[in-house]
């Protein structure tokens, strides 16, 4: 088969991003790749860690600020049956 067939075919549609990305670049056998991509290392650089740690941080931030809202009207709704 050419690259054109296996391309029709649709073989190569579903792994091209885990072909061309970071595992390939780093050398990972394309058996290993294909048939495992789950056991594949994906290593990240510090800045994808620090944007993916700042989404969560935000995420929870707004969680927090949420609940804190919420939280917050229960203090006041019990301080004011107490008062009575």
């Amino acid at each position: 088969m050419n690259k054109n067939e296996i391309r029709d075919a649709g073989f190569t549609e579903g792994y091209a991003r885990g072909i061309d990305g970071k595992p390939r670049a780093m050398r990972t056998p394309m058996e290993l790749i294909l048939l495992a991509p789950k056991l594949v290392p994906t290593f990240y650089d510090a800045y994808e860690q620090g944007y993916a740690k700042g989404k969560d941080d935000f995420r929870t931030l707004m969680e927090w600020r949420a609940n804190a809202e919420t939280m917050q009207a229960a203090r006041e709704e019990q301080e004011k049956s107490h008062e009575r």
